[in-house]
């Protein structure tokens, strides 16, 4: 299937509208080894203008417009879809859950995970654009490693460099704006994080880190979305 986030900036490519959304990633990560990853796309505030898209021109121009909007909406259902009977597939990978509220524009998926190895797995299937060679997420002791490499940004900017996109740049700098908030949660608290962009909660047990797709100049850093959490033992 094609990765959420690029199907929403291709839905936005064909509509012609701005990028004023936001990804968001939270990931559960227990002192077991397992967890939850959650992946979403907010696009209520833009339901309004979509729908307008939607109204514009003669009738038969509402109907094309319509019924592109439809089209991609069901194709990503059938994505959804896709996607849940690979994840059944992987070990380790349980409780696959998508978000497909077409009433609020609100898209994206979320999964269970005995360990990391399962979830490297599921994110690989998922998008493609990660190289098969690059672990996701690895967990040591007492840490917590997301690798660069195998984050959103990298799997978009090796999107972006492929033949669909060679056009758009122009239009996907109205995307200046749209960010990956990430939201990491423990059951113990966090020592240190070596990403200078992520912040920890005051309880310590929460980091959160922010990433501009489309921007990097507005990131601190060069770690991009990458990031190690070092644990204390409690």
């Amino acid at each position: 299937m094609k990765p959420l986030f690029l199907f929403i900036i291709s839905v936005f490519l064909l509509t012609a509208t701005t990028g004023c959304f936001d990804f968001y990633e939270e990931i559960t990560y227990h002192r077991n080894g397992s967890g939850t990853y959650l992946f979403k796309v907010d696009m209520s505030e833009l339901k309004d203008m979509v729908d307008l898209l939607s109204e514009m021109g003669d009738d038969s121009t509402k109907a094309e417009n319509g019924n592109s909007m439809a089209n991609s909406f069901g194709e990503l259902e059938h994505a959804f879809d896709d996607l849940a009977g690979k994840a059944r597939h992987i070990e380790g990978i349980s409780g696959f859950r998508a978000i497909n509220d077409t009433s609020k524009y609100i898209f994206g998926f979320s999964v269970d995970f005995k360990n990391l190895t399962a979830l490297d797995l599921f994110l690989h299937e998922y998008s493609k654009e990660i190289p098969s060679y690059v672990k996701t997420f690895e967990g040591k002791r007492r840490k917590l490693i997301r690798n660069k490499e195998g984050t959103i940004a990298a799997a978009m900017a090796n999107a972006l460099a492929s033949d669909e996109f060679k056009d758009q740049k122009e239009v996907l700098a109205l995307f200046e704006d749209v960010k990956v908030h990430t939201v990491f949660n423990f059951d113990r608290k966090v020592k240190s994080v070596s990403n200078p962009a992520a912040v920890i909660s005051a309880n310590r047990k929460q980091v959160v880190l922010d990433y501009y797709l489309f921007a990097p100049e507005k990131n601190k850093g060069n770690e991009g979305m990458g990031v190690t959490v070092k644990l204390k033992c409690f």
